[in-house]
C-alpha cells in the first residue's frame, strides 16, 4: 500500500511539473508585437500592446535577421551587381529600423528608468552591429566592384545616386582602414554611442525638471 501511494505521489508530481513547464513554455512563446506586422491605422506602432520587456528581444531578433540578410548578400556565387548587392543592401535591416524607430519614440516621449537601462544596454550593441556591416571586407568588396564597374554597367540616375552614397558611406565609416585602425575606430564609435545617449538623457532630465514660476 505504501508503495502504491509512493508511486501515485511521484506520478502526480511529474504531472504537475509537466503542466508547469508547458505553462511556462506557452507564456514564453507569446508573440512580440514589435516583430509582428502593425495592423493599425496608418501602420502606427501598437503602443498599448508593447511592453518594456519586448524591446530587448526584438532588437536581438532584428539584428540577427539583418545579419542573415548581409550573409546572403556576401555569400552569393554570382558577381556583384546593383540588383544583387546594392539593392538588397539598401532594403536590408527593415525590421531593425522599425524596432529602433519605435524604441526611439518611446524614449523621447514616454521614457522611464527601465527604458533608459535598455538604451544603455542596446546602444553599444547597435554600434557594434553597424560596424560589423560597414567594416565587413567581403561586403565592401562587392560594393566596390559595382562602384568600379559603374561606367560599364549603365545605371539610372537614382541607382547611380544610391551607389555613390552607399560607397561613400563605407569609405567614411572606415572600410579602407587597416585592421588596427578599424579596431580603434570601433572603440571610438562605441564610446560615442554611449556619450550621445547620456547627452540625450541629460537633456531629457533637464526638460522634465523645468518649472515655470509665475509670481
Amino acid at each position: 500500500m505504501r508503495k502504491y501511494y509512493y508511486l501515485l505521489t511521484i506520478i502526480m508530481m511529474m504531472t504537475l511539473s509537466s503542466c508547469d513547464q508547458n505553462e511556462k513554455k506557452d507564456q514564453s512563446s507569446g508573440e512580440n508585437p514589435l516583430l509582428e506586422t502593425f495592423n493599425t491605422p496608418y501602420g502606427v506602432p501598437p503602443f498599448d500592446s508593447i511592453e518594456t520587456g519586448d524591446y530587448l528581444p526584438a532588437f536581438t531578433t532584428a539584428m540577427e535577421e539583418h545579419n542573415d540578410e548581409i550573409d546572403h548578400i556576401i555569400n552569393q556565387t554570382e558577381s556583384a551587381t546593383f540588383d544583387n548587392t546594392l539593392a538588397r543592401l539598401a532594403y536590408s535591416g527593415e525590421l531593425l529600423r522599425r524596432v529602433s524607430s519605435v524604441f526611439s519614440g518611446q524614449m523621447s516621449a514616454n521614457t522611464n528608468v527601465e527604458i533608459q537601462k535598455i538604451a544603455e544596454e542596446i546602444s553599444p550593441l547597435l554600434s557594434e552591429h553597424a560596424d560589423n556591416i560597414s567594416l565587413n571586407p567581403k561586403l565592401f568588396a562587392r560594393v566596390k566592384a559595382v562602384y568600379d564597374n559603374r561606367e560599364q554597367d549603365p545605371l539610372t540616375s537614382e541607382q547611380a545616386y544610391l551607389l555613390e552614397n552607399i560607397y561613400m558611406d563605407f569609405i567614411r565609416s572606415g572600410a579602407n582602414l587597416d585592421a588596427e585602425k578599424q579596431a580603434e575606430l570601433r572603440e571610438i564609435n562605441k564610446k560615442l554611442s554611449m556619450m550621445a545617449l547620456k547627452f540625450e538623457q541629460h537633456v531629457l532630465d533637464e526638460n522634465n525638471a523645468f518649472q515655470l514660476v509665475i509670481d
